[in-house]
């Protein structure tokens, strides 16, 4: 499993759980792709773990200023 930090998700992306803003992006083994807010994802990382072969957490996002 991998962590990219470079982003890819967009304000228009959302989470599957909620329909809040999407902030991290889990990538399966199985190929299918689940987007999450930061609570949902928080809430499921530890079952999530073993089964992603890939995170992209751009949480970091929420304590920019904006503009950057």
């Amino acid at each position: 499993m991998s962590t990219m930090t470079s982003p890819v998700l967009r304000a228009e992306d959302r989470c599957d759980r909620c329909d809040a803003q999407a902030f991290v992006l889990v990538r399966l083994s199985s190929g299918r792709d689940l987007q999450f807010c930061v609570h949902h994802y928080t809430a499921h990382a530890t079952a999530l773990a073993p089964l992603a072969d890939e995170i992209v957490d751009e949480s970091s996002r929420l304590f920019q200023s904006p503009g950057r």
